[in-house]
């Protein structure tokens, strides 16, 4: 189970708990959630590389003799498509939510151009640490509802802004390398997909994962009515119900 950002991974797992006879494991990414944030590698986790290695070494602790499904949100939806390209033969299938496949996402546009100098490298924790304003936008903006956004739920997509050395790791890995030209495998995906978005999604818009349900070729599509990018939190029982048809089937 792969997330986009802050909690998402737990609330994933709250909900897809209640389906019968699942068996969830939900983690945070590297740079992401309450995962140690290193900042002295020598492989670097935080690329693309090492990410597809982590979700392959949980396939193959959890998922023997087992079907495997991979869930992926927004981010993560781009980083479950790369894993499938790859290793179709490990996964039963892929739920897809949001997926950024068509849009990369990542730090704000204009941080791009600082990759690249090497000079710059020591100054750029102090530049993303701007991410812990910016990204209550995003997550206000994640929501049809934004009552939800309750005191609660901003505490746990900020508490990950807490743990040491997360602006560093956030830095590393928006250096690192991340899923690119997925348009060019989704012909090549052919196990069972399903793709799940809200019918009001401006993170990833809603019409993204329409055409990448159009343009899988074993794929289906549900949109969930009056949610935005987080369906799952907005309408959990009725994402619920959606994942358990789909497994069930």
């Amino acid at each position: 189970m792969l997330h986009g950002f802050g909690a998402s991974a737990y609330s994933f797992k709250y909900v897809i708990d209640q389906i019968p006879n699942s068996f969830v494991v939900a983690y945070d990414r590297a740079a992401f959630g309450f995962t140690e944030r290193q900042t002295e590698f020598d492989q670097n986790p935080y690329d693309l590389e090492s990410q597809l290695e982590v979700i392959d070494g949980f396939i193959e602790t959890y998922g023997e003799n087992k079907d495997v499904y991979l869930l992926g949100h927004s981010a993560g939806g781009s980083m479950a498509m790369a894993y499938a390209e790859s290793n179709q033969e490990k996964l039963t299938g892929l739920i897809l939510e949001a997926p950024a496949v068509y849009v990369t996402g990542g730090a704000p546009g204009w941080l791009d151009w600082v990759f690249s100098i090497p000079q710059l490298d020591h100054l750029g924790p102090l530049l993303v640490s701007s991410i812990a304003s910016s990204g209550l936008d995003l997550l206000y903006e994640s929501y049809e509802d934004e009552s939800l956004v309750t005191e609660e739920t901003l505490e746990a997509y900020t508490k990950p802004l807490e743990v040491i050395n997360w602006e560093r790791a956030f830095w590393e890995f928006n250096k690192a390398s991340r899923p690119e030209n997925l348009e060019q495998a989704i012909n090549d995906i052919t196990i069972p997909v399903l793709v799940i978005t809200g019918d009001n999604d401006t993170v990833v818009a809603t019409e993204d994962s329409i055409r990448l349900s159009e343009e899988l070729p074993n794929a289906e599509l549900t949109i969930i009515d009056q949610t935005g990018h987080l369906p799952n939190e907005e309408k959990p029982d009725e994402f619920a119900e959606i994942v358990s048809g789909f497994l069930n089937r």
